[in-house]
């Protein structure tokens, strides 16, 4: 009787493990239902964030906008940069630079005006400098580029503006 017992015992549990393979390996080998693939599109959609105000773009908190006229501190010999090669031939600048220490950014409609107080210079190509005013840090970082004429050269580069709250934007010229 307990040999008839521990044989039914095994037979169950044999009958048990084959029955749950053949429905993995039916599952398997079936093409996904319709609610299938709906369970799994819905499970790859990102997900909103928790909180919807994050969802809406957030607009910059300060832009550097073009300007035609240098500052009266800008004279003579100088380096200035444009969006893109259009706006230097339309003489529309993002950025002024005295040579010495002093260089201009327009923010927001208004001159800007940074001191130098770092320079790094790495390899001939590129030139990193840091800038700070009142409510500003600037970074710039200058790769050097083809002459265009006796004492002029086109330039490329990133600014990065880093305002008192921690807010920063990155322009290209």
């Amino acid at each position: 009787m307990n040999i008839t017992k521990s044989l039914l015992g095994f037979l169950s549990i044999y009958l048990f493990v084959f029955s749950s393979a053949c429905t993995l390996e039916k599952t398997k080998a079936e093409p996904p239902t319709a609610s299938t693939a709906t369970e799994t599109k819905k499970k790859s959609e990102p997900q909103p964030p928790a909180n919807p105000v994050a969802q809406e773009a957030a607009e910059p908190a300060f832009i550097i906008e073009t300007f035609t006229e240098f500052p009266p501190e800008i004279e003579g010999c100088s380096c200035y940069f444009s969006n893109d090669k259009s706006g230097f031939e339309k003489h529309e600048y993002i950025y002024a630079y005295d040579y010495g220490k002093t260089s201009f950014i327009r923010i927001n409609g208004a001159f800007i005006k940074f001191t130098q107080t770092k320079s790094s210079q790495t390899g001939k190509k590129i030139l990193t400098e840091w800038y700070t005013s009142n409510d500003y840090e600037m970074m710039i970082e200058i790769k050097d580029g083809e002459r265009n004429g006796d004492e002029t050269s086109l330039k490329s580069g990133t600014i990065k503006l880093t305002d008192k709250g921690g807010n920063t934007i990155t322009k290209i010229f």
